[in-house]
């Protein structure tokens, strides 16, 4: 019997976890403001997770305000 707040991320859908990781690595200033951040194509493989996923979670990282998308160039923190 499960019981409640067990296994919590994996009811979190997989691009939730990955921005929650990347936020994490903002957060702690891995990532400085106005500094690119990987690839989707990049972050993609290294995580071997679909390009959607990652663009899924960097749509929301910039939505919360912790990403910039800039046209033809990325994302930057």
């Amino acid at each position: 019997m499960e019981t409640t707040g067990q296994n919590e991320a994996a009811k979190q859908p997989l691009y939730e976890e990955i921005a929650h990781r990347i936020g994490g690595l903002i957060d702690q200033g891995t990532y400085r403001p106005g500094e690119r951040i990987p690839s989707i194509r990049a972050l993609s493989r290294q995580m071997q997770v679909s390009v959607n996923t990652v663009m899924g979670a960097y749509a929301r990282l910039e939505n919360i305000g912790k990403v910039e998308a800039r046209p033809q160039s990325g994302y930057y923190e």
